[in-house]
């Protein structure tokens, strides 16, 4: 059974036609993610998998995205030399119109057929990065909460995600598992590892504060972002100078290890200047912050986990509402749920 979609992308309309369910032999589709550019790639290709990772250790294996049919509607790969973006469409007459405005034809990757929908969106205000491909409802509603616009079902699948457990990988100097960055007492930052705010997480967190303004909440709309490693060594030496060593690790992070150098940490400040303590706005936090990508990142009781006493203040950006829903509602630390060392200093 044949079923026509349309979906809008940029100025482009297109239909993209998919084919029902399939008796065709069953092909993975792998998935890799580029820690530099945060774009995930898709590929039927098991040398195209292995070798990424090799030609460059930016991109991680996260495992089979979906599985689909040996043949079907054939779904084609586009690149923006530009951009740097992939982007993947059972429309021939979309590929055709972005090859010619000037991005790559790279061909049919792998087959659209099947009943499991794989949906479509795009992130207006992302550049590399800015499609996102996913057979999960509930991420693709919560996306489309955050800012991202729903183009419909992109493909079909016959199978579902096979996700790798405990990917660790340094790249860099970067540790990251399940390609998530872990910065703490285990996990330095090279010293001159300087991303800046992560502008996707500013966006996210601009929205958390205005949404605690609308309730009437004690929340300014400053707060303290990117540090840079000489900046956290300043910070941590006059904690040292007035506190104590001891006491100074107990709240404040060495040079190279604080998760302010990565740029998707973030500390809330109240209208008073001081960091968000009180219970209505700490409470609101704890059970909201999710919904924005961010989660608690140093919660109440985990210090043994984190190395850290407890931040209402603290957030951390994980990317998406549903992988930090997925943290809270485990009521695991970061560090626990993607099983990587934390605690203290070694």
């Amino acid at each position: 059974m044949k079923t026509k979609t349309l979906i809008l992308t940029g100025t482009v309309l297109f239909a993209a036609i998919v084919i029902g369910s399939k008796t065709a032999d069953a092909k993975d589709i792998f998935q890799l993610y580029n820690v530099q550019s945060m774009e995930h790639l898709y590929t039927g290709d098991a040398h195209e998998n292995n070798q990424l990772p090799i030609i460059s250790p930016n991109w991680l294996k996260e495992g089979v995205a979906w599985v689909a049919p040996d043949s079907g509607s054939p779904v084609y790969r586009v690149y923006n030399p530009n951009s740097g973006e992939h982007l993947y469409t059972t429309s021939k007459y979309e590929s055709d119109s972005l090859v010619r405005s000037g991005w790559r034809g790279e061909g049919v990757k792998f087959y659209s057929g099947g009943n499991i929908p794989i949906y479509r969106l795009y992130n207006p205000a992302a550049g590399i990065g800015s499609h996102h491909f996913t057979q999960n409802s509930y991420e693709r509603d919560s996306l489309m909460k955050s800012g991202w616009k729903y183009e419909g079902v992109a493909m079909y699948a016959t199978g579902g995600r096979r996700p790798i457990a405990n990917n660790h990988k340094i790249v860099d100097g970067i540790h990251y598992y399940d390609n998530m960055l872990i910065a703490n007492k285990k996990h330095s930052l090279p010293s001159n590892y300087n991303p800046g705010d992560n502008k996707e997480a500013v966006t996210s967190l601009r929205r958390l504060q205005q949404d605690m303004h609308n309730q009437g909440m004690n929340v300014s709309n400053s707060y303290s972002g990117f540090r840079t490693y000489a900046y956290q060594a300043k910070l941590y030496n006059a904690y040292v100078a007035k506190d104590g060593k001891a006491a100074a690790d107990k709240y404040s992070a060495r040079p190279g290890y604080s998760e302010h150098q990565t740029g998707l940490a973030f500390d809330l400040i109240n209208n008073s200047g001081q960091l968000i303590e009180s219970k209505r706005e700490a409470d609101w936090i704890a059970n909201n912050a999710w919904k924005y990508g961010f989660i608690v990142r140093y919660p109440e009781g985990k210090e043994a986990s984190t190395g850290y006493q407890y931040e209402p203040w603290h957030l951390r950006y994980v990317g998406s509402s549903s992988k930090a829903k997925s943290i809270k509602d485990s009521g695991k630390t970061l560090e626990q749920y993607v099983n990587a060392p934390g605690g203290n200093y070694n």
